[in-house]
């Protein structure tokens, strides 16, 4: 098992780390990104819903200069 980084074969990193180290850390990590993509969204949705402090309006209704 090689690890491939944009079509490239790094066959050390599979033989340094193992290939199963880091598919857990890429698996981890994606899920901790779209974590935290959740909750900018809820975040953003208290703002507008429970605050009402118009900051959801202001990222997404900017004025044209």
């Amino acid at each position: 098992d090689n690890f491939h980084v944009l079509s490239l074969n790094l066959p050390l990193l599979s033989t340094v780390w193992g290939s199963d180290y880091i598919a857990d850390a890429h698996q981890f990590l994606g899920n901790l990104f779209i974590a935290l993509v959740g909750l900018h969204a809820c975040a953003a949705l208290v703002h507008h819903f429970i605050f009402k402090d118009n900051v959801l309006k202001s990222m997404l209704f900017k004025k044209m200069m």
